[in-house]
């Protein structure tokens, strides 16, 4: 049995409630997929036309910990030369002001599970009689 089934779903759900709570204290919008694959926030982020998204992952982490996703804008990832060792250097100047928003942000439940699907089966790999191997999508 794969170990990450056996996190405790509250845990992630308490993270995620706490995330979606600041940033909208922040004044940022935020969408909701819902439980879904890695896959999938690339591809929300992309076709919401969402400034990144934010995964709480298992991962490949221990038992014990959770982890999260990134994802910047047009479902670009971030790595350590797009964005993360930013993100590393402001966390490790210490504490960060509390934002001041002229407005609180909102948090929307979005369904992309139909759209991701349908752009899943237009895309086929191999060859065709016109094209070279590789990957082709409507």
């Amino acid at each position: 049995m794969d170990s990450y089934l056996l996190r405790p779903a509250v845990v992630s759900l308490k993270e995620k409630g706490l995330f979606v709570r600041r940033a909208n204290d922040a004044g940022v919008d935020t969408l909701d997929i819902g439980l879904c694959g890695t896959e999938m926030v690339y591809f929300a982020a992309a076709r919401c036309g969402m400034g990144g998204g934010i995964m709480v992952t298992a991962s490949h982490n221990p038992m014990d910990y959770n982890g999260m996703k990134l994802v910047r804008e047009e479902a670009r990832p971030v790595s350590s030369n797009t964005g993360l060792r930013d993100i590393e250097a402001l966390v490790a100047s210490g504490p960060l002001s509390e934002p001041s928003p002229q407005k609180r942000g909102t948090d929307t439940q979005v369904g992309v599970m139909e759209d991701y699907a349908a752009k899943v089966l237009s895309c086929r790999v191999g060859r065709s009689q016109t094209s070279a191997p590789g990957r082709q999508c409507r």
